[in-house]
This record gives structure tokens, C-alpha cells and sequence, in this order.
């Protein structure tokens, strides 16, 4: 049974948005969070600024790499920033990580469907859906609580800061960006399952294939042959001969 748009639509849509937040883990685990710039009054000069990554900080001006867990670091002794950032940036990774391991399992459970193959622990497709959708709520709860501590803490330090003129949220904007998604991805998710005639895989077909799937076995019903009694069985039963039964015997009467 060919596809429908709608189906291919929706399918891709849950597989891209998926494939966004997988590229948003990988970036929190070694791109730039932040971009923070100070204001030129207080250091002199141009205005200058700071890279700021999960666990450590790169200046502009002299690319100095400044790790947030070096607290006698002369940047760390003049801000609170090493200590909110430190202890975000750590808290970050941990979730990030579960997402990551999220994500990984579901796009590969997505692909093994959408390309026509099956896993057998996972069929009908039915199945495999529900557990594609379970990873990805999964994965939107701890990119929800990423937003929550890391914006809680180091992006809080940094926009509370009195010398610092600009915060821009370069990694963690598109963190939260990929946490929208995600709740979208929600949303596809529960209409892909909903509906029968959207989804793709080996076992997709509709209601019934699935439901065939479920019963190993077929979902219309025939019932057997109706019996009917034959009151003139042992009649029926001599006529099939062609009448080449024996007569039965007749009394001689005629003496």
C-alpha cells in the first residue's frame, strides 16, 4: 500500500525535528552557550567579550582559556560566574546526555520504519511507534530541565552582571529552540499513532493489519457452515448411491 502525503509529511517532520535535537546534544557538549560582551567603560578600549562553553571560557581579545573549576583564576575571583557556570555547565552534560541516549535509539527506530524494515520485538508498527514517541517525551523532559538549570545559572550570572553590555544565546538559544521541537514532536507523534493511514513500516496497512499483528491472526470473522438436520437422513443417504442400494425385502403374501 503506497504512502499518502500527509504520511510522508508527518513522518518526516518527526524525524527532522529529531535530528535537530540530536544536533543540539551533540553542540552543548563542546560548542559556544554563550557570547558575552562587557561594556567599554569598565575594561577600556573596544568593548571586549567572552566565549563561554560548558566548562570553561574563551576570551576574545587574547584567546585565554579560562576554566570555570579554576577558582583562583584572576576572571573567576572578580564575578560569581565560575561557580554558577561550573556548576550549570556539569548539570547540562548529565542531561544532555540522557537526551542524547534518547534521541540515538529513537531516529534509529524511526529509519528501521520509515525505510520499510521492521524489528520484531517492535512490531506491529503500532508498537514501534509507541516506543519512538516514549523516547522522544523522554528527551523533552531533560531539554526541559537543561533550559531550566543552565538558564537558571550561568545565563542568569551573565544577564545580572553589571559589566556586561550583551548576552547573546548562541548554543543555549538553540537549546531552547530544540525544546520547542520537541513539544511539536509530541504533537506529530500522537498524530502519527492516532491515525492508521499515516503510518510507514513493514507492518503498516491500516486498522486491521495491525490488529492482525496484535492477534496473530485475521481480523474478519467467518463463521463455519450452518448445520441443518436432515429429518430423512437414511433417505438421502440411499439416493446418493443412484438407487443401487438393495430394495428392502418385501413379505411374501401371495401363497
Amino acid at each position: 500500500m503506497s504512502s499518502s502525503p500527509k504520511a510522508k509529511v508527518l513522518n518526516f517532520l518527526f524525524v527532522l525535528f529529531n535530528v535537530l535535537a540530536w544536533i543540539c546534544c551533540c553542540v552543548q557538549f563542546g560548542g559556544k552557550l554563550l557570547h558575552v560582551t562587557f561594556n567599554k567603560h569598565v575594561l577600556g578600549g573596544p568593548p571586549k567579550a567572552f566565549d563561554i562553553y560548558w566548562n570553561y571560557a574563551v576570551s576574545d581579545w587574547n584567546s585565554q582559556k579560562i576554566h570555570f573549576s579554576d577558582r583562583d583564576a584572576a576572571w573567576c575571583a572578580n564575578n560569581d560566574w565560575c561557580a554558577k557556570c561550573d556548576e550549570g555547565g556539569k548539570a547540562l552534560i548529565g542531561m544532555q546526555s540522557l537526551a542524547f541516549i534518547g534521541l540515538t535509539v529513537a531516529l534509529f527506530i524511526s529509519v528501521v520504519r520509515v525505510f520499510g524494515s521492521s524489528i520484531s520485538a517492535l512490531e506491529p508498527t503500532r508498537k514501534s511507534l509507541l516506543t519512538e514517541f516514549s523516547l522522544t517525551a523522554w528527551s523533552t523532559f531533560w531539554f526541559f530541565l537543561s533550559v531550566c538549570v543552565y538558564g537558571g545559572t550561568c545565563f542568569h550570572a551573565a544577564t545580572k552582571e553589571d559589566r556586561v553590555n550583551k548576552v547573546t544565546g548562541t548554543g543555549f538559544g538553540y537549546l531552547v529552540a530544540c525544546f520547542f521541537f520537541l513539544l511539536v514532536n509530541l504533537v506529530i507523534g500522537f498524530l502519527i499513532r492516532k491515525d492508521p493511514a499515516t503510518h510507514l513500516g513493514s507492518g503498516a496497512g491500516g486498522v486491521s493489519t495491525d490488529y492482525q499483528q496484535e492477534t496473530g491472526g485475521d481480523s474478519n470473522y467467518s463463521a463455519g457452515a450452518s448445520y441443518q438436520y436432515d429429518a430423512n437422513a437414511a433417505q438421502s443417504y440411499a439416493q446418493s448411491y443412484n438407487g443401487d442400494v438393495v430394495p428392502p425385502a418385501t413379505g411374501d403374501n401371495a401363497l
